[in-house]
C-alpha cells in the first residue's frame, strides 16, 4: 500500500529549494521569468484553438503563461471566422478572456475581465483562479431523490454472477430474474448497433450492486442501461442518448448561487463531455437559484444521471470528512470508496511471478488473475475493433514485481492498458481507456488552510506539464483538471485510471510544507 497522501496537504514545489534526491522520481517543472502573469481564456463551446501574437498557446479552456503587455488575442472555431481582441495583459496577475461562438458577447464575442485584484490575492499572491468551482453552504446535506422507482433495487449488491460462454440473449433474463426486477433486451436497437445477441459472455463477478454488475457485462459489448416506466433496458449508447430523463439535483448543501455556474460546468466537463449541448450532444443543464435553496436541472440518459448523482454524493462525503482524514474519493473507478474497489486497488502493489511462454492473452490475463486474486476481464468489443486477437501468443516473463507493474509491461507493447471499474480490472486499448475515464476528488488537507489557500497555478501547471502531458484539455486531450474552492478545497481531475495513479504518485511525492512557483 501506498503511504497517506500528505502531498494533498500542501501543494507545490520550489524545485530549486528542496534536496534533489526529494524528487528522484517527480520531473523537475520547468518555470519561466513571467510565473505569475498569466492569461485565461474560457470559450463556448470549448476546443477552439489560442493565439497570442501569432504564437500558439493551446486550446481552450485553459490557463497559459504569457507575458505582461498589450497583445493580440484570436481564437480559431473549426468552420467559423477567428475572433481577434488586442488585450492589455497586467503584469503579475490573471487576465480573464471570454468567447461566445454565437456572438452574444459585445466585441465580436469577447469579453475581458479586469486582472484580479491585489485584495483577492492569498498569502502566495494568487487569489482564486479563475474558473475555480466554488463550494462553500452551511446547509445539511441533502436527502437523495430517487431517479427512477428501481433506485433500491438497482443499487443492492448482487453476491455472485457466474456466466460461462452463456449468450447475451439469456445473460438479460437470468439477471432480471435473480434480481427481482423487469428487465428487456432491446433487440432493434443492438441490430442497428450491429450487436450479435448470441455473443458468448463468459465473466464472474461478485459483491457489486446490480448497476454496476449491468456495467460490466454490457460495456463491453457496446451496450447500456435505460431505466424507464419502471423497466430496465438493455439497448444501445445511441438509443439511451436519445431518451434522456429530466431530473432536478438539490446541491443547496454544496454551493449557493455564486458557486452554482462552476458546479455546472464541473458536470458538464467531467460525465460525458460530448453529450451535451454546448459540445454538440442533446444533454442540456440549467441553473435553479430560490429561497430554498439552490439545484440544478438536468436533462441527460439515465447512465449519465446516475453518475452525476455519484460525482455529487463524492463532494458531499469529501465535506462530511475531517481535514485531517481527507483522501481521494471518485464515483467510480480507480478512487471508488468501495470495499471492493479498495480490495482492487491494494492488489496494484501485490507482488506477482509470472513466466509465460507463447501463452494466449486471456490464458495470461486468467493466471495473472489467479495469482493476485482480483478478476481481470477484457473489453473484447473495443479489442475486436481495434484488431486485437485475444488470443495472440504473449511472452513475457518477471519475478517478484506489483501486479500493476506487471500488467503494464505485459499490455503496453499491445498498445493497451487496464482500467479498473468498481471491484475488477478490465485490459482494454488506450483509445478505450480515455472514454472510460473517471472524476476523482482530490482534497487538500489542513496545512492548506494555514498557509492560505493553495498556489493554484502552480500546483495545476505543474501536474499539466509533468504527469501525462499530452493528455489535458489545455493541450488538446481528453483529461481535465479543476480547481475547488470554498468547504473543501482541491482538484477535479477526470482521468483514467492510469492517469489517476501518475497524478496520485506525484502529489504523493510532494514533501510536507512545500510551495510551488
Amino acid at each position: 500500500m501506498r503511504s497517506p497522501l500528505l502531498s494533498i496537504m500542501v501543494v507545490a514545489v520550489v524545485v530549486a529549494a528542496l534536496p534533489s534526491a526529494t524528487f528522484a522520481q517527480v520531473p523537475q517543472v520547468q518555470t519561466a521569468k513571467e510565473s505569475t502573469t498569466r492569461l485565461y481564456v474560457k470559450t463556448l463551446p470549448p476546443g477552439a484553438q489560442v493565439t497570442l501574437d501569432g504564437k500558439p498557446l493551446g486550446v481552450s479552456d485553459g490557463l497559459f503563461l504569457v507575458p505582461a503587455g498589450t497583445a493580440k488575442v484570436t481564437v480559431q472555431f473549426d468552420g467559423a471566422e477567428p475572433q481577434v481582441r488586442q488585450v492589455e495583459i497586467a503584469d503579475g496577475r490573471i487576465t480573464r478572456v471570454e468567447v461566445s461562438l454565437a456572438g452574444d458577447q459585445p466585441d465580436g464575442g469577447f469579453r475581458v475581465d479586469p486582472p484580479q485584484a491585489a485584495a483577492q490575492q492569498d498569502a502566495f499572491g494568487f487569489g482564486t483562479p479563475p474558473g475555480a468551482v466554488r463550494l462553500t453552504s452551511k446547509r445539511p446535506p441533502v436527502p437523495a431523490v430517487p431517479l427512477s422507482p428501481l433506485d433500491a433495487k438497482l443499487l443492492a449488491m448482487v453476491d455472485d454472477v457466474n456466466f460461462v460462454e452463456t449468450p447475451l440473449r439469456d445473460v438479460v433474463p437470468a439477471l432480471a430474474k435473480s434480481a427481482g426486477v423487469e428487465m428487456l433486451v432491446d433487440t432493434r436497437a443492438l441490430e442497428e448497433s450491429g450487436v450479435d445477441l448470441n455473443t458468448p459472455i463468459t465473466d464472474r463477478l461478485q459483491g457489486l450492486p446490480l448497476i454496476a454488475v449491468l456495467d460490466n457485462l454490457l460495456r463491453p459489448c457496446g451496450l447500456t442501461v435505460l431505466v424507464r416506466d419502471g423497466i430496465i433496458e438493455a439497448t444501445s449508447v445511441e438509443r439511451a442518448s436519445e431518451k434522456p430523463i429530466v431530473h432536478v439535483h438539490d446541491v443547496s448543501d454544496l454551493t449557493g448561487a455564486e458557486g452554482l455556474a462552476g458546479l455546472a460546468e464541473l458536470i458538464q466537463e467531467g460525465i460525458a463531455p460530448d453529450s451535451w449541448r454546448n459540445a454538440g450532444g442533446e444533454g442540456a443543464i440549467r441553473q435553479i437559484i430560490a429561497d430554498e435553496g439552490t439545484a440544478l436541472a438536468v436533462s441527460q440518459s439515465w447512465q449519465n444521471q446516475w453518475q452525476i448523482a455519484r460525482l455529487l454524493d463524492v463532494l458531499r462525503q469529501a465535506k462530511a470528512t475531517p481535514p485531517d482524514k481527507r483522501r481521494p474519493l471518485g464515483y467510480a473507478g480507480y478512487w471508488s470508496g468501495a470495499a471492493t474497489a479498495v480490495a482492487a486497488r491494494a492488489a496494484l502493489e501485490k507482488a506477482v511471478n509470472v513466466e509465460f511462454d507463447e501463452m494466449p492473452l486471456r490464458d495470461a490475463l486468467a493466471a495473472l488473475a489467479k495469482q493476485a486474486g482480483v478478476p481481470i476481464g477484457l473489453d473484447f468489443r473495443s479489442l475486436d475493433v481495434a484488431g486485437v486477437d485475444v488470443n495472440m501468443p504473449v511472452t513475457f516473463a518477471l519475478k517478484g514485481r506489483p501486479l500493476a507493474v506487471a500488467l503494464d509491461r505485459m499490455l503496453d507493447p499491445l498498445d493497451m492498458t487496464f482500467v479498473i471499474r468498481g471491484c475488477r480490472f478490465v485490459a482494454t486499448t488506450r483509445d478505450a481507456a480515455v472514454e472510460m475515464r473517471s472524476v476523482a476528488f482530490y482534497p487538500f488537507g489542513p496545512d492548506t488552510d494555514r498557509q492560505g489557500r493553495a498556489n493554484w497555478p502552480g500546483l495545476v501547471d505543474a501536474i499539466e506539464a509533468t504527469v501525462t502531458p499530452d493528455n489535458w484539455r489545455s493541450v488538446g486531450g481528453a483529461s481535465m483538471i479543476r480547481v475547488i474552492d470554498g468547504d473543501v478545497p482541491g482538484l477535479a481531475i477526470s482521468h483514467t485510471t492510469a492517469g489517476h495513479r501518475a497524478v496520485d504518485a506525484f502529489l504523493t511525492a510532494i514533501p510536507k510544507g512545500a510551495t510551488i512557483k
